[in-house]
């Protein structure tokens, strides 16, 4: 478990799909971590997230702008840069 995820290095407020979310407004905070690995689990998760992620998968960089599947934000590609960006700003420990 990670105690201190520092700040996020994106934050913002947008409207959600409204096909899959009954909320009118959103926000999402993007926080970079460097980890050794980890499996992703469901534990914890909502109703709506259970619903909403049907499946995931590691993706490269290059991968991520070329896949044909739905991902949210749209913007993610980009996202992803700037946490490697934080990542690589960080100091050695």
């Amino acid at each position: 478990m990670l105690e201190d995820v520092g700040r996020p290095f994106f934050g913002e407020d947008f409207d959600p799909d409204q096909r899959w979310h009954p909320y009118d407004t959103a926000h999402w905070e993007w926080y970079a971590v460097r980890v050794n690995g980890f499996s992703p689990s469901r534990d914890g998760w909502t109703e709506e997230e259970l619903t909403d992620v049907v499946d995931w998968r590691w993706f490269s960089a290059a991968e991520l702008e070329e896949t044909p599947y739905e991902y949210e934000p749209p913007g993610l590609p980009g996202l992803l840069a700037a946490a490697l960006e934080t990542l690589s700003a960080e100091p050695a420990a």
